[in-house]
């Protein structure tokens, strides 16, 4: 059973929190809940984000006084509308190159030491598993990943790094995500990917969408080091 609350949040947004009551995956749910969002084509609408447990919905307070909703009306639509799980219809499926050389792979000596494992088998199942964008946040592109095995679900550093390298793939609980710019961080590194996830001069800035499929390739040093060579 799914259940949702609809809270306002300052003047010009509104956080609906999902929940689960028996442990039904709520990404599919939340990506869905957007979609029918979308659908109603509110002009006073601006923008949906999505996140693990909630959809921010940000809105103009003059749009909506100026249209034919009352504000009390809006949100009983919105605790009304829908709630189901959905198959994307323009999900791509990514392959993202990592290299998990000693340079790249920051903590993969702490990871295989905390999960009893060796490198190569921290590496195998961390390229094993299909994982899915459940949201992007922190900074622009950087990808919330869920998909992380078992076996290869460790906790954050003790100590955040001041500067974590651009395209560093790190493991935190049950996400794996990828820097797409230098930036601090605590996430534990297990390898490095010359892919440039965001740029805001592409006509889609972010390379990675919510609802993206992604799957890792294990790549060399010298093809690393050569990827974007002209």
């Amino acid at each position: 059973m799914i259940t949702r609350r609809v809270n306002p949040l300052g003047d010009s947004a509104l956080l609906i929190e999902l929940g689960a009551t028996d442990n039904e995956p709520l990404t599919p749910i939340i990506h869905s809940f957007c979609e029918a969002i979308a659908a109603q084509q509110w002009l006073f609408v601006h923008d949906v984000m999505p996140a693990f447990t909630s959809i921010c919905v940000h809105y103009c307070p003059v749009a909506l006084q100026a249209s034919d909703w009352d504000f009390v009306e809006w949100l009983q639509t919105l605790e009304q509308l829908p709630l189901a799980s959905f198959a994307p219809p323009f999900t791509t499926t990514h392959t993202i190159p990592v290299c998990y050389d000693e340079e790249c792979a920051l903590d993969l000596n702490d990871v295989a030491t905390a999960c009893g494992l060796s490198k190569d088998a921290v590496i195998e199942l961390h390229l094993g598993a299909e994982y899915t964008v459940a949201m992007l946040g922190y900074a622009p592109g950087f990808p919330y990943l869920h998909g992380v095995l078992d076996g290869i679900r460790v906790g954050r550093r003790a100590q955040a790094r001041a500067q974590v390298p651009q395209g560093s793939v790190a493991l935190a609980e049950n996400i794996c995500g990828i820097y797409p710019q230098k930036l601090p961080g605590a996430w534990q590194v297990i390898g490095r990917t010359p892919l440039q996830l965001f740029d805001a001069l592409r006509e889609q800035p972010s390379l990675l969408q919510p609802s993206d499929k992604v799957r890792f390739e294990r790549i060399d040093r010298a093809a690393f080091e050569g990827f974007n060579a002209c």
